[in-house]
């Protein structure tokens, strides 16, 4: 049971911004239950318990252990005896093979310059990705970026990448020759240590790039790629728009971006791998032949049914994350391809139940009236276990009434699309076990203007925490969204909340998804482009949480080491208020328990701009003006 009352300490102020990165703390936290973070694929929250014992037999998931010999793995790609995350060793792929976008690239040996002959698979460490940039004169966009600073690359790419240059024209030794001189010239600009992670790192192709031998040229001949890659799972990757719209620059240097991403790609491959393995129960959301058609009218909304298991096997887990992966058509960018081209909020969903009942006599009822169909009401159960009412319509043969026709607007995952390029996340859900944990059959509603390929997983299991949430109470928050004006604050918009804990309650915590949208229609670009404030208190105490990076030039490029799509063909770089095109939107949880008393707790809200409530002075009346997207619950834990 929570310790209440006296013996909460004195309260502090935390503040949190909407990146880990830019978190910071005006004050010490109470304790480590008042942490305030977003949850991420990358955070230690999707980790199991360092306490949790290993499963019996584990094998490294990503690589040699470092003793030559069986680890222990935790949670499935990590132990004492395993090598670090960072060094995830993917072991070369004996295929198949082929040449489409993602297939796995086949050994192919290129001659290079001071080098001789170099065959993948002998350079393959298991550690890096490569990346080609070839030049072509007669393109324009080629010749913008192969002139731009090369010192641009170090800055951005990471070490653990092999890049090579290559040209098309006959003057290709010239081309190389170049340069050379010129990724010289940008080295010594580098420290020694800097210097020397390059070495080895840098090709120069001594060949046409159109005559390449093997699966390389053939990829070539295939694609008329003069930029792409190899990423850390052997496969072979498109190259993005390479655009700094700051200064409306081609830069060579965001090449480096899609390395980055890489690995990510790599870190969240062997995560999902080692939770499915090692720990966690998969269930199947979304398969190899799922589609979500997409489209503003009937293609808006898909539905899946998904298989959770009983309620008693889903007391034992105190942790849920959802993966989802969105799919163009054969993996290709950019509109042309078909790869949607906007930044459009997705949504997953979580319907309501049909209220177990028995069936209703059969009652004849009117298909044809002056307003339609006759309808008549039903009962429904929400996510959260309470009753509302739902719909029957008549049949058209006015025999008897359908099926109960419930909701589904409970916001399960919240996502914004790239500019034209897949994607794929993997976000901590925890504190919405309460939705599923009576187990069985819940429908989840796929909601969004883009359509896509889908694969998704569930992923539930038990951290060793020792408790595990057990009751949701919802707070604040439209699902279409709310006016962020000078009416956000009124008490009807954003009411305060009293409430009271049991005494088997042992955790209290907020969960918040907060995204700010409408821009160019007011001064200060509200509420995508600046830094509004969410003020959260409970019985005196302030939690902040911020977006600091909300209207910066490069906010969401900063973002691409946790999951931001890089080189999108959009302004994806900017940063935005709780959110980047490209990335799930990350949740928000503040851990509120030292503060609790047992009856007549005070939980209120502010949206604010500059510390101060909002008044937007607006500019274009018909532009798309402010507002706030948010749903956010109060979260019970009791103990496991």
């Amino acid at each position: 049971m929570l310790a209440l009352g006296s013996a909460c300490p004195a309260p502090t102020t935390t503040t949190t911004s909407d990146s880990s990165a830019d978190a910071v703390s005006d004050a010490p936290v109470v304790d480590p239950d008042a942490n305030a973070s977003e949850t991420s694929a990358t955070d230690a929250n999707l980790e199991t318990s360092a306490e949790l014992p290993p499963p019996p037999g584990c094998d490294c998931v990503h690589g040699v252990c470092a003793d030559g010999g069986g680890c222990t793995c935790h949670p499935g790609w990590e132990g004492p005896l395993c090598e670090a995350l960072g060094d995830i060793i993917v072991p070369w792929n004996a295929g198949p093979y082929g040449l489409g976008i993602k297939d796995t690239a086949e050994d192919f040996t290129v001659s290079l310059i001071d080098e001789g002959d170099v065959t993948l698979s002998e350079l393959w460490t298991g550690e890096d990705s490569l990346l080609f940039a070839i030049k072509y004169g007669a393109s324009g966009y080629n010749n913008e970026f192969w002139n731009t600073s090369v010192a641009s690359l170090f800055y951005y790419t990471p070490t653990n990448v092999h890049i090579f240059f290559g040209s098309f024209d006959p003057s290709y030794a010239t081309d190389m020759s170049e340069m050379k001189q010129r990724v010289d010239a940008a080295l010594q600009m580098l420290s020694a240590d800097e210097q020397a992670q390059w070495v080895g790192r840098i090709h120069y192709i001594d060949a046409q790039a159109n005559a390449l031998p093997g699966s390389v040229g053939q990829f070539i001949i295939s694609h008329g790629y003069f930029l792409f890659g190899i990423d850390r799972l052997q496969r072979w990757r498109e190259v993005g728009l390479l655009w700094d719209l700051t200064d409306d620059s081609r830069p060579i240097g965001y090449l480096g971006n899609e390395a980055v991403y890489f690995n990510y790609e790599a870190e969240l491959h062997w995560k999902t791998q080692g939770l499915e393995r090692d720990v966690a129960t998969t269930l199947d959301v979304w398969t190899a032949g799922d589609r979500h058609n997409g489209g503003w009218a009937g293609g808006f909304s898909s539905r899946w049914d998904v298989e959770f298991p009983d309620a008693d096997t889903m007391a034992g887990f105190d942790k849920m994350a959802i993966w989802l992966y969105t799919a163009c058509p054969d993996h290709k960018q950019g509109k042309d391809a078909g790869c949607n081209e906007w930044d459009y909020i997705q949504t997953v969903f979580i319907c309501d139940d049909v209220a177990q009942a028995p069936d209703p006599p059969a009652q004849a009822c009117t298909f044809d009236g002056q307003d339609g169909p006759e309808t008549t009401t039903c009962d429904c159960i929400t996510p959260v276990g309470d009753t509302v009412e739902g719909s029957r319509t008549c049949l058209e043969d006015g025999t008897d009434f359908g099926p109960c026709n419930c909701g589904c607007g409970t916001e399960f995952a919240r996502y914004v699309t790239s500019y034209g390029r897949e994607g794929e996340w993997m976000t901590d859900l925890s504190p919405l076990l309460p939705m599923v944990n009576s187990g069985g059959t819940k429908t989840l509603r796929f909601a969004g203007a883009n359509g896509y390929d889908l694969q998704g997983k569930i992923f539930l299991w038990d951290s060793g925490s020792g408790r595990r949430p057990t009751k949701l109470t919802y707070l604040w928050g439209r699902q279409g969204g709310t006016a962020f004006n000078a009416d956000y604050n009124a008490p009807e918009t954003h009411p305060p909340v009293t409430f009271d804990v049991t005494e088997e309650t042992t955790h209290v915590e907020l969960f918040a998804v907060v995204s700010g949208h409408g821009h160019s229609s007011t001064v200060n670009g509200c509420a995508e482009f600046c830094n509004h404030q969410h003020q959260f208190t409970l019985n005196g105490q302030s939690f902040w949480l911020e977006h600091p990076t909300a209207g910066t030039a490069y906010g969401c490029l900063e973002r691409t080491a946790e999951g931001g799509v890089p080189n999108q063909f959009g302004t994806w770089q900017l940063g935005r208020a709780g959110w980047c095109a490209g990335m799930d939107v990350k949740p928000f949880t503040q851990g509120m328990t030292p503060l609790l008393q047992p009856t007549n707790n005070a939980l209120s809200y502010n949206g604010l701009f500059n510390y101060q409530h909002y008044t937007p002075i607006v500019t274009d009346p018909g532009g798309y003006l402010p507002e706030i997207k948010m749903t956010s619950w109060l979260v019970f834990y009791e103990a496991m």
